[in-house]
C-alpha cells in the first residue's frame, strides 16, 4: 500500500485539488467539502515530505531534531507558497484585468498571469527552503 501511495501521491494530490476546484465552481457554498479535501491534501503532503527525509535519517546522516526541522520547514514552505501565490495572483489579476470587457479574454489573461505569479513565488520560496535544509545537515 505504501509503495503504491508513494508512486502515485503527486497524481492523487493533483486529482484532489482538481476535484476541489470543480466542486468550488459547482457548489460554491459547500465549505466543509473543500476543507476536507485540503486537509487530505495536507496529510498526503506530510507523508511525502517525511518519506523524503526518512531515508537519510535511517542512515544516521543527521539526528531526529534535524529530521523534524527539515520536514517542518518543507511543509511550512509549501503552505506559505500556496498562500503567497494565491494572494499575489489575486492582486495582480485584479490589476491587469480591471479594464478588460471580454469575458473569455479576461479568463485567459487571469489564468496566465496567476500561473506566472505562482511560479515566481514558488521558485523564490523553493530556493530559500533548499538553502535552509542544505545548511541544516551539511549537504
Amino acid at each position: 500500500m505504501s509503495k503504491i501511495f508513494q508512486k502515485h501521491s503527486t497524481t492523487i494530490s493533483l486529482l484532489l485539488l482538481s476535484a476541489m476546484l470543480i466542486a468550488a465552481c459547482v457548489y460554491p457554498t459547500n465549505v466543509l467539502l473543500f476543507g476536507m479535501i485540503l486537509l487530505l491534501s495536507f496529510v498526503i503532503l506530510s507523508f511525502v515530505v517525511f518519506g523524503k527525509h526518512r531515508e537519510a535519517y535511517w542512515q544516521d546522516k543527521f539526528p531526529r531534531a534535524i529530521l523534524v526541522r527539515n520536514t517542518s520547514i518543507e511543509i511550512l514552505s509549501v503552505l506559505l507558497t500556496l498562500v503567497l501565490a494565491g494572494l499575489l495572483g489575486w492582486y495582480i489579476v485584479n490589476f491587469v484585468t480591471d479594464y478588460m470587457n471580454q469575458g473569455f479574454a479576461k479568463l485567459i489573461m487571469a489564468i496566465t498571469v496567476s500561473l506566472i505569479a505562482g511560479a515566481m513565488v514558488s521558485i523564490l520560496i523553493n530556493r530559500i527552503t533548499k538553502h535552509l535544509i542544505r545548511t541544516s545537515y551539511g549537504n
